[in-house]
């Protein structure tokens, strides 16, 4: 228990009033005229020693002025133990087996615990806030536990930043394919190639890599269903979101192509990677082969071929330029593994503490209604 207004306490020095108020006051005395004793001569009578009356409502009366400091410092409690272990669990992964000593919850709004008769909360809350409103309500030395899937929804592009270290456990959702079929789901589909290019070296030499890789991505396809290559005479097709336009030529990109980029398609021109430009994929020899310029244009280093990127010789090649060509994924979804929460902040989100007010207010009416009780009791010693 801590106090939010420690000032408070000093109320407890008027305790002293009510121990000294019955200290100080004396039951009344009365002299009463006896026939018997009047030739009795004078006798010193014994001194009256000061003692404590009424003990039960001097102690009522006591306890409550501590009970009023107290609510005047504001007393306030962490909620929980703090040894506690909790277990948050994802709402579209299956209850876990229980655990002893381990308090299951839903990773959902509320935190319910995770039991037969409460029935499973939808998972439709941001991930990483539910992350930190629960840690900000464990108390400082409750360890966390997080069984999340694979991929996560409802993140805010950053990892969370908590005031503990987090048992980080990644599962396999229930609906998940084998691994085999899951790394066919996962593949990126391969778009088909729009190249267009001039009459220069640089650019007519990487056609015959362009071809390579458009068969890889589609073995199976059509070669002129997968690739559309030809000078720059050549008119467009219509673009859409399954095409990749390749501009090679040193000349300003068409109408079509700017639409094309405006409305999220991927656009990819030969031209020279400065320093400040992100690298996607080297060449090999450390040097930047693709890049992603600010406007959402990606950078290719020309010219594409093995003597200036021996990169494209790597059998894998073709699937790492897929993956770099991809668009951009949303911070809302993001792959679990690179997502665990960060720690080291100097409780950059404080236990949420709990009030006691309310149990003080209680007790303190209680103490005045028994206190007044005691005080009217018939035929008691004056206070």
């Amino acid at each position: 228990m801590s106090f939010l207004l420690p000032a408070g306490l000093f109320g407890l020095l008027a305790l002293a009033l009510p121990l000294l108020i019955h200290l100080i006051r004396r039951p009344p005395s009365e002299t009463v005229a006896f026939a018997a004793l009047r030739w009795l001569g004078d006798v010193a009578r014994p001194q009256r020693q000061w003692r404590l009356r009424q003990w039960l409502l001097l102690l009522l009366r006591l306890l409550l002025i501590t009970a009023l400091s107290l609510l005047l410092a504001e007393p306030v409690r962490q909620a929980g133990s703090a040894n506690e272990r909790v277990r948050a669990v994802s709402p579209v992964l299956p209850a876990p087996a229980p655990v002893e000593g381990l308090r299951d919850v839903w990773l959902a709004d509320g935190f319910p615990a995770i039991a037969a008769d409460v029935p499973v909360p939808p998972a439709d809350q941001p991930t990483s806030s539910l992350l930190r409103q629960l840690d900000a309500q464990l108390p400082p030395g409750a360890s966390l536990q997080v069984l999340v899937p694979a991929t996560l929804d409802g993140t805010d592009g950053l990892r969370p930043q908590l005031s503990r270290a987090v048992d980080w456990q990644v599962q396999a959702a229930p609906d998940t394919a084998p691994a085999g079929d899951a790394d066919k789901a996962a593949a990126p589909a391969a778009p088909r190639l729009v190249l267009r290019h001039d009459d220069s070296a640089a650019h007519t030499t990487s056609l015959r890599v362009w071809q390579a890789v458009a068969a890889a991505w589609q073995p199976d396809a059509e070669p002129g269903s997968v690739v559309d290559i030809a000078p720059l005479t050549a008119p467009l097709p219509a673009l859409n979101a399954n095409i990749l336009l390749i501009w090679l030529a040193d000349a300003p990109l068409p109408e079509a192509a700017k639409t094309h980029l405006a409305n999220g398609g991927r656009v990819l021109v030969a031209a020279a990677i400065d320093d400040s430009t992100p690298t996607l994929l080297d060449n090999g020899d450390g040097a930047p082969l693709l890049a992603r310029a600010p406007d959402g244009r990606f950078l290719v280093a020309p010219p594409l071929t093995a003597a200036a990127a021996p990169r494209v010789l790597d059998a894998d090649f073709p699937a790492r330029l897929l993956a770099a060509l991809q668009p951009r994924v949303s911070a809302a979804r993001t792959d679990a593994a690179d997502h665990a929460p960060l720690i080291g902040a100097a409780w950059l989100y404080a236990p949420t503490p709990q009030p006691l007010a309310p149990l003080l207010v209680v007790l303190i009416a209680a103490l005045f209604l028994l206190e007044r009780t005691v005080a009217s009791w018939p035929r008691r010693e004056a206070a």
